[in-house]
């Protein structure tokens, strides 16, 4: 085929070894490239805005990596995007390494705490032990700030409350039904802002700290980062201070 097209006029190049040759390559380049790279990891309990000022560091010339981006969810049990299915792992892979290549080793990149696993999706090894090793920023936003940001970010679950009832299932085996009764009886009755702050203080906080305590031995040392809203005025104040 690449001999027809190269005679028809087309530019066209044969991959030697096939999309085996291509994917172990990639896998190894996963592998070295994050060595490499010097990362600033953003942590903060969910809601806090880890999100939103990387888009403004982006926006503002800085390096990042999204993550969440590039694997299409959120990174929590609630994380997953209304009709956006996750990519395959493989093409995940290639997208990542692509992100990688950009970037320039002389220069800091900004990227979010993650576990090692966004969804379906596993990060490279290499990846997170680079980012266990790097040095943190811990951005401190006030509670009612936060539960205010993620009615704002997860309104498909207020447009659908039943289905947000039928995404709390896997925190049964946490907090028990009675727990999970209580927070589908503050969904159907409307009460969004105090379900999403019991649902912060009970369940994602302490299980956030607990693993970014574990997972990120810089954190103790972390430059810290009041965040008092989330208002795009206040986030580029943050990024230029960064």
């Amino acid at each position: 085929m690449s001999i027809i097209l190269a005679q028809v006029g087309w530019a066209a190049h044969k991959l030697e070894g096939g999309y085996k040759s291509y994917r172990r390559d990639v896998l190894d380049k996963l592998e070295v490239l994050p060595q490499g790279l010097t990362f600033k990891v953003v942590c903060g309990p969910t809601g806090s805005g880890k999100s939103r000022l990387l888009n403004v560091l982006a926006e503002s010339g800085h390096q990042v990596l999204d993550l969440e981006m590039l694997a299409k969810h959120r990174g929590s049990v609630l994380g997953k995007l209304p009709d956006q299915p996750q990519p395959a792992q493989k093409s995940f892979d290639s997208v990542l390494l692509q992100d990688l290549q950009k970037f320039d080793p002389s220069r800091p990149v900004f990227v979010e705490a993650e576990s090692s696993k966004i969804g379906l999706i596993t990060l490279s090894p290499a990846l997170i032990t680079a980012m266990h090793a790097s040095p943190c920023l811990l951005v401190e936003t006030p509670l009612e700030t936060r539960v205010a940001g993620l009615l704002e970010d997860y309104r498909y679950y207020i447009e659908n409350p039943e289905t947000f009832i039928e995404h709390l299932k896997p925190l049964y085996r946490f907090h028990g039904a009675k727990q999970l009764e209580h927070w589908s009886s503050l969904i159907r009755a409307g009460d969004y802002a105090a379900m999403v702050a019991e649902l912060l203080t009970l369940h994602y906080d302490p299980s956030y700290f607990r693993a970014t305590s574990r997972n990120y031995p810089n954190l103790d040392k972390a430059q810290r980062v009041p965040l008092e809203d989330l208002s795009e005025g206040a986030l580029k104040e943050i990024a230029r201070g960064l």
